[in-house]
């Protein structure tokens, strides 16, 4: 603001001058006009000095004004450094108390570490000699297990040798099995044969029971029975040839010595053959009751 007073001044001082040197042939008529303006001037110049004296004090009022702010907000900043550091002093008190609380927990866990270092020191002595008595059962058990490895190098030649005597008898085995299997094969070839057979006597039987009449109950009472019949068949046939050649000879007994010589004829070109029939056919025997002791020789009993 003073300086725009200052440059309005100069503005009219230079205006004055112009006007001076314009209008200076008027200056004399017009004395009183300008001392007027003169006086005027002066008022502006005092207005204008004091107006700058105004500036000046508005500018140290200013300035102080500013220092004050500036001292306010230094001591506000100060106040509020203090009231951090306050804050951060009483974080600090609680956090040393809590490791004060935690240094007098760690004080007692040494202490009682420190009992139970005395107690582990004294285990520890234990457990040396324990130690040593171990290592000297540990060497014990090394040489114990030396020798054990040689008894099972041993062991494990003998279980070779063993397998190998096994491996030789398996071999005899499977041989003595196939020979085993061929004869148990011929062992069933004959019992299919005796089986045969036993079914074809069994049928000569049922045929023999069939002609003689029977019942053809089994048993040691069938079988006596059909043997009786059968020698009372054979007797009777028998007795009928005789009688017939009886019958033969009273009728013509020309007949028989013709008969004779022919028969004579044939034994004597065949005489092996006649003694072969003759020793073949069985004499005749009365039929006798079984005993108890000697069971007869029953049809439907397979032959041993």
């Amino acid at each position: 603001m003073g300086q725009e007073v200052t440059n309005d001044v100069e503005m009219i001082i230079c205006r004055c001058q112009q006007l001076a040197k314009l209008e200076g042939e008027k200056i004399v008529d017009k004395t009183t006009t300008v001392y007027q303006l003169q006086r005027k001037v002066k008022s502006l110049r005092e207005a204008v000095d004091r107006k700058d004296l105004h500036v000046d004090m508005l500018r140290r009022k200013l300035a102080l004004t500013e220092d004050a702010a500036r001292a306010s907000r230094h001591l506000e900043e100060e106040r509020d450094e203090l009231i951090a550091k306050y804050k951060r002093q009483c974080r600090m008190v609680e956090r040393l108390n809590s490791e004060l609380g935690e240094t007098r927990l760690q004080l007692r866990d040494l202490q009682a570490q420190l009992a139970d270092a005395a107690e582990e020191k004294g285990r520890s002595t234990q457990q040396q000699k324990k130690v040593e008595e171990l290592t000297a059962k540990i060497n014990e058990l090394d040489a114990i297990r030396s020798r054990q490895q040689k008894k099972i190098t041993q062991m494990k030649e003998q279980i070779k040798a063993h397998g190998e005597h096994m491996l030789e008898e398996r071999r005899v085995n499977e041989n003595s099995l196939e020979g085993i299997t061929q004869e148990l094969a011929v062992t069933k070839q004959a019992v299919r044969d005796l089986t045969r057979r036993e079914k074809q006597l069994q049928e000569f039987r049922r045929a023999v029971v069939s002609l003689l009449g029977l019942d053809g109950d089994p048993g040691a009472e069938g079988d006596y029975e059909a043997i009786c019949r059968l020698e009372r068949v054979v007797g009777a046939h028998r007795e009928l040839n005789d009688l017939s050649r009886r019958i033969d000879e009273m009728t013509a007994p020309s007949r028989p010595n013709s008969r004779n010589s022919s028969l004579n004829g044939i034994t004597s070109g065949c005489p092996n053959s006649a003694r072969t029939l003759a020793s073949r056919s069985p004499p005749l025997r009365s039929p006798t009751r079984p005993s108890s002791a000697a069971p007869p020789y029953r049809l439907d009993s397979p032959p041993r």
